[in-house]
């Protein structure tokens, strides 16, 4: 029934555009058209400004009269059919932004009140019969679209309002069950303090976002240069043969050739190849000291099992060669080799690399980087990769990189940006986008990557088969979105329905999770209850960045640490047929850790 409701008035918007519903006109220039023009006119300028979000003040300053009105009262309007009081609702954290309120006349509550986990405070305004007019919510986007609440000020006939824009706006109760937005199915569990008594406006919740201008001209800390940077070691095929690599360059430089050689136990070359990388531009207007960049990728396949490789990035007309680099092959039969696995590192990216740089030197064996989901905090934007690439630098140059989507890697709609940065296996699921699912093998260990922002049921099948057709010995699974979190209510019920039976089923060792931004590890479980070890998976959740989350664990946590950022190192050992789970704090204190055993016969 949703779906029917959010397409009727999808439909009822588009066409309104072709056969306008009653309303009141345009009061001169729209607040779309008000946006566009400013920010076309700062990227025009010779020195871009990149406003953030509490620039709101600069921002003010630069607006022309017609746009500083139409922010101020095009937003949302409607014609009321007796004297009101117009009671806003607005979300604290972007209320300075509105800058419109005290200029029109309402006048702030003083206290700040609570509802669904944010504060808000209520402004108010009496109107005659007639025109109200509202501004925007803010000028970054954030937070929930005001509420806005009439309350009549004569005794008589219920207030009805008429000539609205958006066109069709309704009156609700703010009553519980009520709806106090057209565009999604959230229905209030009861009024907000202070509109008590008012009919709501419904408005779009998505409107929000109309006069984003703050934080969307953006600068880079990490602008490219004429020198190779963001080195990033992937795999799209088999370890035992292949290796891909990654990197940039500023738009004018071209290092589109890769010279990799081949060398023996002692480091000399047997073999030496020239190749000539694939080349591409990542363009972004809003980033305004770093439009335009070149983006280079190189596949090396054909490539020796357990073999040592060095490999340097050149200009593409031969005349210079950056600093050489190496990596080695997965081996040809299994041996022992430990892995780091992280959750999200998102926010406090600076912090985040110290901890990486920690990694790196505490663990200098390890094989590969496991990173659940989440890398970043803006996925479709570049800086914030910039930030992770220039703070993980000496990370991702050492050793290849297992990545895996998160919810803020498909911040816009998809993960786009994540999929044209990294160079990943395709052998996910059919019907859904390659390299957002997949799944490869080291050595006796099977790695298979979810993408839990999609369906669970759309991957079910085929992590089914993934799972019975390896013989590995030992089997992992990463995705992001938890099935067993720090807090029950946040345990994803797909996941924990579709995968966690079929984890059981095949005998998955451990599960590395993310998103809860909080340190836990369950006992080994089966059907959801506490079994023996080795009879059970063990879930972990971690957290590498800054941003932390408060717990109340379920009955299935075994350890628990709160505000607490870890990288965790899992070591197999082939000759005593175990592994070895260690987890460390950012000065590289062991802070949990577990053993798996397991007979020579499974």
């Amino acid at each position: 029934m949703w779906l029917c409701r959010l397409f009727f008035t999808s439909l009822l918007a588009l066409l309104s555009c072709y056969f306008p519903l009653p309303g009141l006109a345009h009061d001169g220039l729209s607040v779309h058209d008000a946006a566009s023009r400013l920010l076309e006119r700062l990227r025009s300028s010779d020195t871009p400004p990149a406003l953030g979000s509490k620039d709101t003040g600069a921002l003010l300053r630069l607006l022309q009269p017609d746009e500083r009105r139409a922010f101020a009262e095009n937003h949302v309007y409607f014609r009321s059919s007796q004297p009101v009081e117009v009671q806003l609702a607005f979300d604290v954290k972007v209320e300075q932004e509105a800058f419109w309120l005290k200029e029109a006349g309402f006048a702030p509550g003083r206290k700040v009140a609570q509802y669904a986990g944010r504060g808000f405070r209520v402004w108010k305004k009496s109107y005659p019969a007639g025109e109200v007019r509202l501004g925007v919510n803010s000028f970054s986007g954030r937070g929930f679209h005001y509420l806005v609440g009439l309350r009549p000020l004569t005794q008589g006939s219920p207030v009805t309002i008429s000539e609205s824009y958006p066109a069709g706006l309704q009156l609700v109760e703010c009553a519980p069950g009520q709806r106090p937005y057209r565009d999604i199915e959230y229905a209030l569990e009861s009024c907000p303090a202070g509109l008590s008594g008012t009919q709501i406006v419904q408005v779009a919740s998505e409107s929000r976002r109309d006069a984003r201008v703050l934080d969307v001209l953006r600068s880079t800390v990490f602008p490219a240069g004429d020198f190779p940077d963001q080195l990033v070691m992937t795999w799209a095929g088999d370890p035992q043969t292949t290796q891909s690599l990654q990197w940039r360059s500023s738009e004018q430089a071209n290092w589109g050739k890769v010279r990799l050689e081949r060398l023996d136990d002692d480091g000399r070359v047997l073999e030496t190849r020239t190749l000539n990388a694939e080349r591409s531009l990542l363009v972004d207007d809003d980033l305004v000291n770093d439009t335009r960049v070149a983006r280079y990728s190189q596949a090396l396949s054909a490539l020796k099992p357990g073999t040592k490789y060095r490999y340097s990035i050149g200009r593409s007309d031969g005349s210079g060669w950056a600093r050489p680099g190496e990596f080695s092959t997965a081996p040809a039969q299994p041996e022992s080799f430990s892995f780091v696995y992280m959750g999200d590192a998102q926010n406090g990216l600076d912090q985040w690399g110290k901890l990486a740089v920690t990694a790196v030197r505490e663990e200098p064996e390890a094989r590969f980087y496991i990173m659940a989901g989440d890398l970043v905090d803006r996925g479709n934007e570049r800086d914030d990769w910039d930030n992770l690439f220039g703070y993980g630098a000496q990370m991702f140059g050492h050793r290849p990189l297992v990545p895996v989507i998160g919810n803020h890697e498909v911040h816009g709609g998809n993960p786009d940006l994540y999929l044209k940065l990294f160079d990943l296996p395709k052998n996910g699921p059919a019907g859904i986008a390659p390299e957002r699912a997949y799944h490869f093998t080291y050595g006796n260990a099977l790695f298979v990557i979810l993408d839990s922002n999609l369906e669970p049921a759309s991957q079910a099948e085929w992590l089914d088969q993934v799972l019975a057709q390896s013989d590995a010995k030992w089997k992992f699974a990463v995705y992001h979105h938890p099935a067993y979190s720090a807090k029950p209510e946040r345990s994803h019920k797909g996941v924990r329905k579709h995968w966690v039976p079929i984890f059981d089923r095949h005998k998955v060792d451990v599960v590395m999770q993310g998103h809860d931004h909080s340190y836990l590890r369950t006992f080994p479980l089966k059907d959801g209850k506490q079994v023996s070890e080795g009879e059970g998976t063990v879930y972990v959740l971690s957290v590498s960045g800054t941003k932390m989350y408060e717990q109340a664990p379920g009955d299935y946590a075994e350890f628990t640490l709160e505000n607490t950022a870890t990288y965790q190192t899992l070591d197999i050992r082939i000759e005593q047929d175990r592994l070895i789970y260690h987890a460390y704090d950012g000065n590289a204190r062991l802070v949990d850790s577990f053993e798996i055993r397991k007979d020579t016969g499974r």
